[in-house]
């Protein structure tokens, strides 16, 4: 499982480096969920806000009370 995870990895990051800055959308409450424990929510929101610092990638935030986005009610995967 382990190698899976690290081949999923290695193949995110090609895509991220050969575009020259992708956009994320991303809701407020995927921000705020803890899906593991607080070390590694932490050390998610850090890596996210490193790439942001670096240049690497433009993140944009739907806030909550935000209502009638376009694709709201919808997956957006």
């Amino acid at each position: 499982m382990p190698t899976a995870v690290a081949a999923i990895r290695s193949r995110a990051v090609r895509v991220w480096t050969r575009c020259a800055r992708p956009e994320t959308v991303i809701h407020e409450f995927a921000l705020r969920v803890h899906v593991s424990d607080r070390r590694a929510t932490l050390a998610q929101l850090r890596h996210v806000l490193d790439q942001i610092d670096a240049g690497h990638v433009t993140v944009r935030v739907i806030p909550v009370d935000y209502e009638g986005f376009a694709g709201a009610g919808a997956s957006m995967m």
